[in-house]
């Protein structure tokens, strides 16, 4: 069986990939995505471009809010070709993708539009900001993520009887924040040395080099990063895991 650890939206395409490769998926989120009230500036046509660099981004928009932003005919930089795709299925038509993370995108962002102002649909909690000489950035934030209190019950009893083989880790704060949980653990009558004990025969497989860093200190069968940060990599690195080289 196959943890996978990112909230049920983002998780379903994960699980069919498993399902059809012949594997169970769990899908036991440790973080929940919050759509929030926000308001779209006065002055949108004073911007040159919009920033979205997380596919929460993007379904927090509501009907009314993505009609005017589609409507502004102006590109939108996106972080990875799922952000980017759900764009162009959202009605955005000049979707550009910045590949690897925000600090690639800043530097594709300078090459590509010089100096003007940006609008930046982000979220509360950022792990980086964007920084280009000459770019004003508006940030507006639209969702929140909030880490769940505990590890979920049907992960632990999957990794207490030896059901979970592989857990898919997402991002360097998902990462961490197990870590933490593990290390916390209390669950009826079983200690934490028990759950990391088990670890030692389950893979852990991310999604980037910091995502593996995150988890420095735990001791898992392996820990492996994808060849590339993004979905595709991360679909690549399932496959070959599981000794299928289907795409």
């Amino acid at each position: 069986m196959i943890w996978i650890s990112r909230s049920s939206i983002g998780a379903s395409a994960y699980k069919d990939i498993i399902i059809d490769a012949g594997h169970q998926a769990l899908v036991a989120p440790l973080l929940q995505i919050e759509n929030l009230d926000f308001i779209l500036p006065d002055d949108l046509g004073s911007y040159k471009a919009i920033i979205m660099t997380s596919v929460n981004a993007v379904r927090a928009l509501d009907d009314e809010k993505r009609a005017i932003l589609t409507q502004l005919d102006i590109p939108v930089y996106a972080v990875g070709e799922q952000t980017a795709q759900l764009c162009r299925d959202s009605g955005f038509d000049h979707v550009i993708i910045g590949q690897g993370g925000v600090t690639e995108l800043c530097n594709k962002i300078q090459n590509e539009m010089g100096a003007g102002r940006l609008l930046y649909l982000a979220g509360v909690d950022i792990t980086q900001n964007i920084q280009i000489d000459g770019v004003e950035v508006s940030y507006i934030r639209v969702y929140k993520v909030h880490l769940v209190d505990e590890l979920p019950t049907p992960a632990i009893e999957a990794i207490l009887d030896g059901t979970i083989s592989i857990i898919l880790f997402f991002s360097a704060r998902t990462a961490a924040h197990f870590k933490t949980l593990v290390k916390d653990f209390p669950y009826n009558d079983v200690r934490a040395e028990e759950i990391t004990e088990r670890l030692k025969h389950i893979k852990a497989l991310c999604l980037s080099d910091k995502v593996v860093n995150s988890l420095e200190g735990m001791r898992f069968q392996c820990v492996q990063s994808a060849s590339k940060p993004d979905r595709q990599g991360m679909v690549d690195l399932i496959h070959m895991t599981l000794g299928n080289t289907r795409v």
